[in-house]
């Protein structure tokens, strides 16, 4: 579980109306502009947009951290540089780290369009990756959602994310530290394990999610409640949204390794191989618990069903009891003059006596046909 917990005012918490909450609907604000323009859409923020540079090789490593400008990095030739951008809302310092780089405007529109579905570009110089990092907060059991860009070069890797929290603080150990291959590997290497701690939080988030379908199934089938069909339906709400993340994602990075390029070393094309594989394994659990919200729907409709026939039944049988006293009793209960036996001392116990033997009688009738 994660322990580094979003401020609620910079997060989207994945637990309310779906996974995000619902939003303005910033398509509207595109309308009649050209191609390219730079207009950022999302969640108002109240955080500064800040800079951060990881500079290494082999043999050195330095880090500048939140640089309120750009310009104030000092990247040094013959190392790799990652510079990550917190915060995305101020659209001036984002063009301004475009400008340096030489980013397409295209390119800088997706990265400040927060609404973009998860996509890889090749452009001249680099390769452009937007999607979405989820995380789970064990503290206040939640997950997270922003949305992340990419833009790899051939010594430097771009991060573009809406807010200051996210889930690379042990690459940023590993780097520091020394640890593992990122130091001794090009800027390609730091683009997968991005990558792959992004996906590695993709399977935790679901595994969770799955846990909470698997709970919803034996609800449906133990003990249906009024609001099981709606906790169902908000899962497959929340389905769908994982779906539409990592079913995108898997087909991008299906087109790394079809991508003639030499941003990416021949033997850094087998790491992204390995992530492709664990969005497979994501994709196939998520059609598991599709096929298990379907069965938890139809097990609770059949629960409904067998519930109200039950109570049919012990009706239907509680009628057919009283059926016969009812028609003794309806006999007794006629003004006739001339009724012999209602003179007779024992008359009255004696038809409660027969009514007793008739209930008893249909009851152990009933029993020895397993109606009850």
């Amino acid at each position: 579980m994660l322990s580094n917990r979003m401020d609620s005012t910079d997060s989207k918490p994945i637990n309310r109306k779906g996974f995000i909450e619902d939003g303005q609907n910033y398509s509207k604000k595109k309308l009649g502009l050209p191609p390219g323009s730079l207009i950022y859409f999302g969640e108002t923020r109240s955080s500064e947009v800040v800079f951060s540079c990881y500079s290494y090789n082999s043999d050195k490593f330095t880090k500048q951290l939140n640089s309120r400008t750009f310009s104030n990095l000092k990247l040094e030739k013959g190392l790799n540089h990652w510079v990550n951008v917190d915060a995305l809302h101020e659209v001036d310092k984002i063009q301004e780290i475009g400008d340096f780089y030489s980013l397409h405007r295209l390119m800088l529109e997706d990265i400040l369009d927060t609404t973009q579905r998860p996509k890889l570009e090749l452009y001249d110089n680099e390769i452009f990756l937007t999607l979405k990092m989820l995380r789970w907060s064990g503290e206040d059991s939640k997950a997270y959602l922003e949305q992340v860009s990419f833009v790899l070069g051939k010594s430097f890797v771009l991060s573009f994310q809406e807010t200051k929290d996210d889930v690379f603080q042990s690459i940023r150990q590993r780097i520091e530290e020394d640890k593992g291959q990122v130091r001794k590997k090009g800027a390609d290497y730091l683009f997968y394990i991005l990558l792959d701690t992004i996906v590695d939080h993709y399977v935790e988030v679901i595994e969770v999610f799955s846990k909470k379908v698997e709970k919803i199934e034996s609800e449906a089938l133990l003990r249906p409640k009024p609001n099981t069909v709606a906790k169902i339906q908000k899962l497959r709400k929340q389905l769908r949204f994982l779906v539409s993340t990592v079913l995108p994602l898997k087909d991008a990075v299906a087109k790394i390794d079809l991508l003639s390029t030499e941003l990416i070393e021949h033997n850094t094309h087998r790491y992204f191989k390995d992530v492709h594989d664990h969005l497979l394994q994501c994709t196939e659990l998520l059609d598991h618990n599709r096929d298990i919200l379907i069965n938890a729907a139809n097990l609770y409709h059949g629960s409904l069903s067998t519930n109200m026939n039950n109570v049919m039944k012990v009706l239907a049988i509680i009628s057919t009891i009283f059926m016969p006293l009812s028609f003794i009793a309806g006999l007794y209960g006629m003004n006739f003059r001339y009724m012999p036996e209602l003179e007779k001392p024992y008359a009255y116990p004696v038809v409660l006596s027969v009514m007793f033997i008739i209930i008893v009688s249909m009851f152990f009738y009933f029993r020895n046909k397993k109606w009850l």
